[in-house]
């Protein structure tokens, strides 16, 4: 089946491969940080004051990047025993219902990210001076993304008369 829109799988899909890249990076500076602190409590006895506030930030990264990740992959939890009964049209017809309020909600969290941002300007963390938008711009990048990617799989279920299944088999990264 080809794919019905193949420029929005592939920026998807670069999309998918950047965020693993920097997931793991971010995953890096975390372990380091906290190497750092328990060398500093271990040998120094004190504790380095930017640590939690840098960790706390690279934790938020972490979860909304790395959801959409799991979004991409397709390994996000469905319940199936109920569907599985269901004929295929059905089935279908629920799943694009669904990709639909995802894709909504995706949205709306998108805007209510921006408008907290616009808040959130001229304020600072009192630790490292931080700006606050720091901590919310992940949730914009990580609904604006995983709103392409349900965008792509509903575009997906709506050219294909079968019924998409939920799992990662037959995902190409």
């Amino acid at each position: 089946m080809s794919h019905p829109n193949p420029a929005l799988r592939r920026f998807n899909a670069s999309v998918y491969r950047v965020c693993v890249i920097f997931t793991n990076l971010l995953l890096a500076c975390l372990v380091i940080n906290n190497l750092i602190e328990m060398a500093a409590r271990g040998f120094w006895h004190t504790s380095i004051g930017w640590v939690f506030e840098v960790n706390l930030l690279i934790a938020i990264w972490l979860y909304f990047v790395g959801i959409y990740q799991v979004y991409f992959r397709r390994g996000d939890i469905s319940v199936d025993v109920i569907m599985r009964r269901a004929s295929i049209k059905a089935q279908r017809l629920v799943a694009i219902v669904i990709d639909l309020v995802i894709v909504a909600t995706l949205l709306m969290i998108s805007w209510y990210a921006v408008q907290l941002i616009l808040v959130q300007w001229p304020f600072k963390t009192p630790g490292l001076r931080l700006p606050n938008p720091m901590f919310t711009a992940p949730v914009l990048i990580g609904s604006v993304v995983m709103a392409l990617t349900m965008l792509e799989r509903l575009l997906q279920r709506l050219a294909s008369p079968d019924h998409l299944p939920s799992g990662i088999a037959g995902i190409e990264v």
